[in-house]
């Protein structure tokens, strides 16, 4: 009857039957490994390189996540131009012509004379204001700082004839065509009467101011 009955019995495969499966598993498994390895690195490596202002998102093995910089350029502020600032408060070079005009005054007023033309409310009525007073024929200096100076033979006036003249005089007569200076704070001034009209009292006069710094 021989086996007949009995269980039967499979012969177990030994291992080195087995092994080009296992090795090809293992082969499989290294090949898998690699290649993300390759990829992540892959990915490390091409990360673009971050600049202020910008936010870049990176991804690593796990969730993606985003960094933001903080941009490092402070935000604009006011500029002020302290060149400019400076040279149009800066003195002008002694002897630039600061301005040129001509004003008619009656006698009994007083009268700025700066760089620009005095206006109708600047000439006030007697002495306390102002730069000259005229009174009937006659130009006064006004304050102690102010000088009035006269130039020999009425010549046109200049600066260096105002700076080098030694004619000080407590005031000055005037008749058409009479020149003098006046010396004030940081400025000389050259006057030329024009025009004198005795019976009214009224006498018309050119003007031209320098600068002047050192006095």
């Amino acid at each position: 009857m021989g086996n007949e009955g009995q269980p039967e019995h499979r012969r177990r495969p030994s291992p080195w039957e087995l092994a080009p499966a296992w090795i090809a598993a293992i082969g499989t498994l290294i090949a898998a490994m690699a290649a993300a390895g390759f990829f992540v690195g892959r990915a490390s490596s091409e990360t673009p390189s971050q600049t202020p202002g910008t936010a870049i998102a990176t991804t690593t093995l796990g969730a993606p996540s985003v960094t933001v910089t903080t941009p490092t350029s402070a935000a604009p502020g006011q500029v002020t131009n302290t060149a400019s600032a400076a040279s149009s408060t800066a003195p002008q070079p002694a002897g630039t012509v600061l301005g040129s005009y001509s004003f008619t005054i009656v006698s009994g007023y007083s009268v700025p004379i700066s760089d620009k033309m005095p206006t109708q409310a600047q000439f006030t009525a007697g002495s306390g204001s102002g730069d000259v007073y005229f009174y009937g024929s006659t130009f006064f200096a006004v304050g102690s700082i102010n000088k009035l100076l006269g130039l020999t033979n009425n010549p046109v006036p200049t600066y260096q004839l105002c700076k080098t003249t030694t004619i000080f005089a407590r005031s000055v007569p005037v008749s058409k065509g009479t020149t003098f200076c006046l010396a004030e704070a940081g400025q000389v001034a050259g006057l030329t009467v024009t025009s004198y009209q005795q019976t009214t009292g009224q006498a018309t006069v050119s003007v031209v101011v320098w600068s002047d710094p050192a006095s």
